[in-house]
């Protein structure tokens, strides 16, 4: 759950990336069971709550 406002980048572990507009309060959601990178390429924080499921 985002606290701040910014993008945050996905990269795949195919090397794809794709860009993640955060708004505060409103959930980001990646492909369930997929492995990706998050990465900050702003000069501001972002900061936000992440929840995993494992099972």
């Amino acid at each position: 759950m985002p606290l701040t406002e910014g993008i945050l980048w996905a990269t795949a572990e195919d090397g794809t990336e794709t860009a993640v507009e955060l708004s505060i309060g409103q959930s980001y959601a990646g492909a369930p069971e997929a492995a990706q990178t998050i990465g900050n390429r702003g000069t501001a924080w972002i900061m936000f709550v992440e929840i995993e499921r494992l099972s």
